[in-house]
């Protein structure tokens, strides 16, 4: 995703939590099956790490498996 109306890192930030809300609020349905979706995301911010597509697409790839691990271990913890 692009976002490129964000006026800040914060913003960015918060735009991102949101798209995660917006997955924990509605889950996965079909017929009598709910299943909850928990998307890894990673994000580059621009002012961070530049234009250069391959810099943004490894910055943004390694912070989608940190997000992955860090998801993984929250729920490992709630079983």
């Amino acid at each position: 995703m692009y976002f490129e109306n964000s006026t800040s890192r914060q913003a960015f930030e918060e735009e991102f939590a949101s798209v995660r809300q917006q997955f924990q609020q509605n889950w996965f349905v079909q017929d009598v099956l709910q299943i909850e979706v928990v998307p890894s995301f990673g994000f580059a911010y621009v002012q961070d790490v530049g234009t250069d597509y391959d810099t943004l697409y490894h910055t943004c790839d390694l912070d989608m498996y940190a997000d992955k691990k860090s998801i993984k271990s929250a729920y490992s913890a709630i079983s």
